[in-house]
């Protein structure tokens, strides 16, 4: 009986997904043929259609390095909040799987330095196994030093 009653709640849960996916599929469907899809979801699935392999994956990779660069930022954002790291200045700059912090602290402020440092480790150590991490710059403001012009200002 609890058998059952698992494989029904398994066939409801992939039903409702294999659902999902269609009424998905079928909204793209209707932006496609309607023009109303945006740009990357026009070109991607005109690749799909074209057998374009090459183009799919990359466009893929693309998408999941956007997705994982943003959680990436986000949990750290929040890891040095709930650590209350005391920034002056915060700013990012990401690539293909790495995030570059530039973080400015107050002069001695090493209760700040060491959450820093912990908030990047907790971050790296969620998200090494997908290929993503975080690199550090943390300076005080007695260094006088600038954030590098590339560099996404996000505090200061």
């Amino acid at each position: 009986m609890a058998e059952a009653l698992s494989n029904y709640q398994i066939n409801t849960k992939t039903n409702e997904w294999f659902g999902a996916l269609i009424h998905q599929l079928r909204t793209h469907e209707l932006q496609l043929e309607t023009g109303t899809a945006p740009e990357e979801l026009s070109n991607f699935y005109e690749a799909l259609i074209n057998g374009e392999e090459i183009k799919v994956l990359n466009e893929t990779r693309q998408g999941s390095t956007k997705f994982f660069v943003k959680k990436v930022v986000e949990m750290y954002i929040k890891e040095l909040h709930s650590r209350e790291v005391n920034a002056q200045k915060l700013a990012l700059y990401t690539s293909d799987e790495r995030v570059l912090v530039w973080l400015q602290l107050e002069e001695d402020d090493e209760d700040s330095e060491k959450s820093a440092i912990l908030a990047q480790s907790k971050v790296n150590s969620s998200f090494q196994e997908y290929g993503f991490h975080i690199e550090s710059m943390i300076v005080e403001d007695a260094d006088n030093l600038e954030v590098p012009k590339h560099y996404f200002t996000l505090i200061g």
